[in-house]
């Protein structure tokens, strides 16, 4: 992760970054689970994501990825994270109405994800490798 940053959604606080090798914005997944239930107990929270995971896993076979994210506290955790496509579809085959202001939210944070995206280093840039060895390792990451 090159950058770690949340955004308020109402009362919630949605957490994501940008993931350098994938060059992807993630979100975390039990934050956008809490907006969706209107809920923010972590453990109700991680109840419905696992049960919404589970049959989503066996639905489409979709992978979730799991990555060190900072809380609000700054600590970093493993946190399942989400990309903004993946929030949505989500968002889709819950049970759950949820507000069209915050699918609308979420399409508003992916188009300022898509600008920022622009502006960040890759990983090559990043540590300035001149060595040939060193650029197929970075490569074999990348794809």
């Amino acid at each position: 992760m090159l950058v770690d940053e949340s955004k308020n959604y109402k009362e919630y606080t949605i957490h994501y970054s940008w993931h350098i090798i994938r060059k992807e914005w993630v979100i975390s997944a039990l934050d956008i689970m809490a907006v969706v239930i209107g809920k923010t107990e972590r453990t109700k929270v991680r109840y419905q994501w696992n049960k919404l995971k589970k049959a989503r896993l066996i639905e489409e076979d979709d992978s979730y990825s799991v990555y060190r994210m900072a809380d609000a506290k700054g600590i970093e955790r493993l946190t399942e994270v989400v990309t903004v496509w993946q929030a949505i579809k989500l968002i889709n085959i819950t049970d759950i109405a949820v507000e069209e202001q915050f699918i609308e939210w979420l399409m508003s944070l992916n188009e300022e994800f898509q600008e920022r995206a622009k502006t960040l280093p890759s990983l090559d840039e990043l540590f300035h490798s001149n060595n040939s060895w060193e650029r197929e390792f970075i490569k074999n990451f990348e794809e």
